[in-house]
């Protein structure tokens, strides 16, 4: 929970096995780059490329958030930077929440 701009922001992240992947799919350009960097006396572009590729992946891995509105909805903000999801908080029949995920039921009204 991150309180910015007077608004709370919840941040989430995705199933564990989804989490898995997609930071470790983040973290290969870095490692690549630090290869790079040792078998070269000069800063290769190759190497500053891929550590610009793994500060993206951090920034948009870290990009999950929902915030509660003033109007009764929940905006669901994910990976899709360009496309926030509002829902009616009345449309929400139940949450399920297990160990390691948290699904939202609605209604099909």
């Amino acid at each position: 929970m991150i309180k910015i701009f007077g608004k709370v922001r919840y941040h989430w992240q995705p199933e564990l096995s989804w989490s898995i992947i997609y930071w470790s799919i983040t973290f290969i350009p870095i490692f690549l780059a630090m290869s790079l960097y040792r078998e070269q006396v000069s800063v290769p572009w190759v190497g500053l490329t891929f550590i610009a590729i793994f500060l993206i992946f951090v920034g948009l891995g870290f990009h999950r958030y929902f915030i509660f509105g003033e109007d009764n909805q929940l905006w669901i903000i994910s990976f899709n930077v360009f496309k926030s999801l509002k829902v009616d908080i009345a449309t929400i029949k139940r949450v399920e929440v297990t160990k390691s995920t948290l699904a939202l039921v609605f209604t099909n009204g």
